[in-house]
């Protein structure tokens, strides 16, 4: 990769059901970097007359049994998980936003959300 071209695709998804050291690259690890107490948001839902209403809302305190001792998320800007339960039978639903994406280089990627959320959610909400 050439030093003046971005390693970031623009792109946003919305799913339902490393630091790195490539010299002019390492300045961006504080744009990629997102705080995973900050990105997640858990809301407890019910069907309103508009839509869903939320319930109760909150950032989690801890998420390192998830993401890791750091409590970070690599490889994303203006992230937002939403993890939202229906009051009425607690079943799950998986919202991902970003503003962009890091463009894997050689071995280093952005954090695999899917994967990581896969082991705490039932499988019909990541597909």
């Amino acid at each position: 990769m050439r030093p003046d071209t971005s390693p970031w695709e623009c792109e946003s998804i919305l799913a339902y059901p490393a630091p790195y050291a490539f010299g002019h690259l390492y300045s961006n690890i504080s744009l990629g970097s997102s705080d995973s107490n900050e990105a997640v948001n858990v809301s407890l839902v019910a069907p309103g007359t508009e839509g869903l209403k939320t319930l109760h809302s909150f950032h989690p305190k801890m998420t390192y049994s998830v993401f890791g001792d750091e409590e970070r998320i690599f490889g994303y800007q203006g992230l937002n998980i939403n993890l939202r339960f229906n009051a009425s039978d607690m079943r799950p639903g998986l919202q991902i936003i970003y503003n962009k994406k890091f463009k894997d280089v050689g071995e280093t990627k952005p954090t695999d959300l899917k994967a990581i959320l896969e082991n705490y959610l039932p499988k019909s909400k990541l597909s």
